[in-house]
């Protein structure tokens, strides 16, 4: 008899059953998965970095959407020159048949315009106007490098109220960490909340050990950082590249304890999609194989 709670493995296997990934403008011509690696139609996110133009997300979106994949650019607050450039980049989105965003209070610890939080962008109403479905917000399960955890998650739980009245579906997309049983924690946390969105779970892709030290540093990951130093890798393991397994196995496990669903992986890949999207693909294979045995097993008993 089947138990009603996915066993660990199915629980993986869900995880990596519909994960997205991320790129930044400027790269998208070299982002052409298979369809292997990546099915049509997946969510790829857009990364907005200080700086970036706002005709290079354009650019990026329109690249992802001739290739046939759903562009989720982000829109960081803090990032934004004026409130036109806010606004028009939101049109020019929409022309595209872009209806997804991720609403970020950005890089900038001073705002470079006029707006200072990811719920001022909820607020303006241009993306209700043009028609946008679906908004994401930032999630920090591993804790934020300035403001207290209670400030954050009664915020998040805020935008996601605005949202819905507003006509958007509102869903979660965390930075990225390394501590996959604090993730599911923090998942059942909302879940006890009454938090019902979807949660996609940032993890660093394939990449190597000293990278993924200057990325989190760079992404204010401090906690992250700390637990990434306290495990023990051996010097092999220095040497060699970092997977997201040490993170996905104990998130899968945890979240299947404690019985959490509508939960998914995102992937920060590093400039290294390639290593990344196969090492997904050969994963939930495996995940699938381990779990179609051990089903064939219970039949049999």
């Amino acid at each position: 008899m089947f138990s009603a709670r996915p066993s660990a493995s199915e629980a993986a296997a869900r995880l990596l059953d519909n994960y997205s990934i991320e790129v930044n403008p400027g790269h998208e011509a070299g982002f052409n998965p298979t369809s292997a690696q990546l099915p049509q139609g997946s969510d790829v996110f857009i990364g907005h970095l200080p700086g970036t133009p706002v005709a290079g997300i354009v650019r990026a979106a329109r690249h992802l959407r001739e290739k046939g994949f759903n562009p989720v650019p982000h829109m960081a607050a803090r990032n934004f020159e004026s409130v036109q450039d806010f606004a028009g980049l939101a049109e020019q989105l929409a022309a595209l048949d872009v209806m997804s965003v991720l609403l970020l209070g950005g890089g900038h610890a001073d705002p470079v315009g006029p707006f200072q939080e990811a719920s001022q962008l909820l607020e303006h109403g241009v993306l209700q106007a043009n028609g946008f479905q679906s908004v994401h917000f930032a999630g920090h399960p591993e804790g934020h490098p300035v403001a207290a955890t209670q400030l954050i998650e009664e915020c998040l739980r805020r935008k996601i109220d605005r949202a819905r009245t507003s006509g958007l579906r509102p869903g979660i997309v965390t930075q990225f960490g390394f501590d996959g049983t604090r993730y599911a924690d923090w998942a059942a946390g909302l879940r006890s909340a009454g938090v019902d969105v979807p949660i996609a779970f940032g993890v660093a892709g394939v990449t190597t050990f000293s990278k993924l030290v200057r990325y989190a540093a760079f992404c204010g990951v401090g906690a992250s950082i700390n637990a990434l130093r306290a495990k023990k890798f051996g010097l092999l393991r220095l040497l060699g590249p970092i997977t997201p397994a040490d993170v996905i196995e104990p998130l899968a496990a945890r979240l299947s304890e404690l019985g959490v669903e509508g939960v998914r992986i995102h992937f920060f890949n590093f400039g290294a999609h390639t290593d990344t999207l196969d090492w997904a693909v050969e994963a939930a294979r495996s995940q699938n194989g381990e779990v179609a045995r051990s089903q064939r097993a219970g039949l049999d008993q």
